[in-house]
């Protein structure tokens, strides 16, 4: 006989892929003829190749089928519940694991896979609205590159509250409490975020009762609002404000403080060392709310007797108020208070 001519006839062999809900049926069959042996051997073949393909929601629900269908298969159980651990450690992503180290630090080993697999990433881009306020909100935001501006809304009239950058969270107060959301969250550049749904929580909590627990302490240290907001009517009131009339060029920074578009023009009306307010005309609402939270660059002159003496500040816009006939007022506190004398000079 032949031996090459046989081998070189031999059908290939495809790597089998797992069909999870196909699968499930041949195991029940299985399991229906009394041959739990197959049951286990089948199971124990999906839950290596879902959790080596990073499903581990589904590894776990095979590892859990397996249970029930022979409860004294524990040596199988064992290893295999071991394997889904091993590879849920070799997926982690160090470097994200240590930028959140004070969060993950107080974590134990199985709290920190249920929450690191729980979270899902999440991009969008600027001005989009993540959490509403007065809204139920059923999710946590997790900040890993980029800047979400947190508002208050009354009486038609917004204000910036903080600026959340990387390693901050967002939603604290809806997602751990009953209760609508006093303030809103809106993406203030374009943004990475890792999200967890209440739903998934609530999931993780079956194998990690006190996963929430510690979740919530570290969220509610970071959580500040409701010191910003006493800060920010406090110093509202910090500096004396001066009834101002001038002109003063405005330019829209990014990030960087480097120039966004070209300069545009507005209607001083007060000063303080703290901050200024202007007036300007704008098409809508939303153009507006594009402002709070974005970084200017103000020049106006120094001396109402002459426009050659210019006085340059950069800061932040607080709040910005609608008026009549399109007429919006913008708040803005500056990086580094005035000079008193500067303003004297300014104000007479």
């Amino acid at each position: 006989m032949n031996h090459t001519q046989n081998n070189s006839k031999r059908p290939q062999v495809t790597p089998y892929t797992p069909d999870t809900d196909k699968d499930l049926v041949q195991v029940n069959a299985l399991i229906e003829k009394g041959d739990t042996s197959g049951a286990v051997s089948l199971l124990t073949y999906l839950i290596r190749e879902t959790a080596r393909a990073k499903d581990f929601q589904k590894a776990e629900a095979l590892l859990e089928k397996l249970s029930e269908a022979d409860p004294m298969a524990l040596s199988e159980i064992y290893s295999a519940g071991e394997f889904i651990n091993a590879e849920k450690e070799a997926a982690l992503d160090k470097d994200r694991i240590a930028s959140w180290s004070p969060l993950y630090d107080t974590l134990t080993p199985e709290e920190t896979h249920e929450l690191y697999f729980a979270l899902k990433e999440l991009s969008r881009e600027a001005n989009v609205t993540l959490i509403q306020q007065g809204q139920k909100n059923n999710a946590l935001y997790f900040v890993e590159q980029g800047e979400l501006r947190v508002v208050f809304e009354k009486d038609d009239h917004e204000y910036l509250v903080q600026i959340l950058k990387k390693g901050d969270v967002a939603g604290t107060e809806s997602f751990f409490n009953p209760t609508v959301s006093t303030l809103s969250v809106v993406t203030q550049t374009s943004v990475r975020l890792n999200v967890l749904d209440i739903e998934r929580l609530r999931q993780c909590e079956k194998k990690t009762p006190a996963l929430e627990s510690k979740l919530r302490e570290f969220c509610e240290k970071q959580n500040n609002t409701a010191r910003l907001l006493m800060e920010k009517a406090l110093e509202r009131r910090h500096y004396k404000r001066f009834p101002t009339e001038a002109l003063i060029a405005i330019q829209l920074l990014y990030a960087s403080k480097k120039p966004a578009g070209k300069p545009f023009k507005g209607r001083l009306s007060d000063l303080s060392a703290g901050g200024l307010c202007f007036f300007i005309k704008l098409q809508n609402k939303e153009s507006a709310r594009m402002l709070l939270g974005r970084k200017l660059q103000m020049q106006f002159p120094i001396s109402a007797a002459s426009s050659e003496s210019i006085y340059e500040e950069i800061g932040t816009v607080v709040a910005v108020h609608y008026h009549l006939s399109l007429d919006y007022s913008v708040h803005v506190r500056f990086d580094t208070p005035m000079d008193p004398a500067v303003i004297e000079n300014i104000t007479g």
